[in-house]
């Protein structure tokens, strides 16, 4: 398999992320015909934070602050809620750029990088709920903010480098925990649905140092959060998800397990990833298989909260 080329890649990220992030500036605003409540609690917040307040210190959410953050950084510099929105999308598209790079080129085919590229940032700059819908709405950003981290994450933890590239694996583990912990501070609920399976994907890989990077990396990096945020921030973060737990909206996550295997939304899903089970298993990797198996299961949580 031919090693892509990491600035020809680059460059055709750049244009997709250009053309497609920048599509809403064409229209002269941003105009949402869905979704209207979920604008008016994203509203609520930005302009709670540009006051100071910090999200579970001085108001409820189950979010965490990363879920927010660009935003906030485009208001301050003075962008009406539009197009700072649309900036924050940018942003977080060109952040993950070089991630994105480093790991499609290391893992796959220069066609399969493509395609992985786009989707991901498409996952990012997309103004829909993922639904077969045409309805606009900045509704529940930080779900696909947080897939498209997600998508990086997993093809780091469970695709082996191929044979033009050089094996970095405590690279690789201070990327995977650096994901890992902007899941933790963007939807926790992304974090505790995958990050068994990404520690199972290294375990059975046999990535020591890896899980030895990527744990480091998390400790350090959430070791700042709490230097900048304080430890009550950790304590207000996790009342706030008991007070969700318990409330008769949301009292769980997820579906059941019957449900998730053989509901008409998710056959297709559930086929899919059967399948690619029994290849893996085929080829003579019986834990991977397995572990796949896990990540169809936990990853049901993920976006549900």
């Amino acid at each position: 398999m031919s090693r892509p080329s990491p600035f020809v890649l680059t460059g055709i990220f750049l244009l997709f992320i250009a053309a497609y992030g920048g599509l809403p500036f064409l229209k002269g605003g941003l105009f949402l015909d869905s979704h209207e409540g979920d604008v008016y609690h994203l509203l609520d917040i930005s302009f709670r934070m540009l006051q100071g307040q910090t999200p579970h210190l001085d108001f409820v959410t189950p979010l965490g602050i990363l879920a927010f953050l660009p935003l906030l950084v485009a208001l301050k510099a003075g962008l009406p809620f539009g197009a700072a929105f649309v900036v924050s999308q940018l942003m977080v598209a060109l952040a993950l750029l070089p991630v994105v790079v480093y790991a499609v080129v290391t893992r796959l085919s220069n066609r399969q990088a493509i395609v992985f590229g786009c989707v991901t940032f498409g996952l990012v700059l997309t103004m829909t709920y993922l639904q077969a819908s045409s309805g606009v709405t900045v509704a529940m950003h930080y779900n696909r903010w947080a897939w498209a981290v997600a998508f990086v994450a997993l093809l780091l933890a469970f695709f082996p480098t191929h044979g033009g590239s050089t094996a970095r694996p405590k690279l690789d583990g201070v990327l995977i925990g650096t994901l890992a912990t902007a899941l933790l501070l963007t939807k926790i609920t992304f974090f505790e649905g995958l990050a068994p399976a990404v520690l199972g994907a290294l375990l059975v890989r046999r990535q020591a140092s890896s899980v030895a990077s990527a744990l480091a990396t998390g400790v350090i990096l959430v070791g700042f959060a709490t230097l900048f945020l304080g430890v009550g921030f950790w304590n207000a973060y996790l009342s706030d998800l008991i007070n969700v737990s318990r409330s008769e909206v949301r009292p769980n996550v997820g579906l059941p397990l019957n449900e998730l295997l053989a509901g008409p939304t998710y056959l297709a899903v559930t086929a899919t990833a059967l399948a690619a089970a029994l290849l893996i298993r085929r080829a003579g990797h019986d834990a991977l298989a397995l572990v796949v198996l896990c990540l169809l299961y936990t990853s049901d949580a993920a976006d549900d909260l």
